[in-house]
């Protein structure tokens, strides 16, 4: 995710540090695949 967020390690840190913001509403989150089959499969 680092190319469009912020690294997987630090994810779940931020999310519960924002969750209890009353003004956010985490709805879901995302990743994509790099679409290199040997990275693809570190990722997953």
């Amino acid at each position: 995710m680092s190319h469009m967020g912020i690294p997987y390690h630090k994810a779940l840190p931020w999310i519960e540090d924002i969750a209890p913001t009353k003004n956010i509403n985490i709805l879901g989150v995302f990743m994509r695949f790099t679409e290199d089959a040997e990275y693809d499969k570190i990722q997953l």
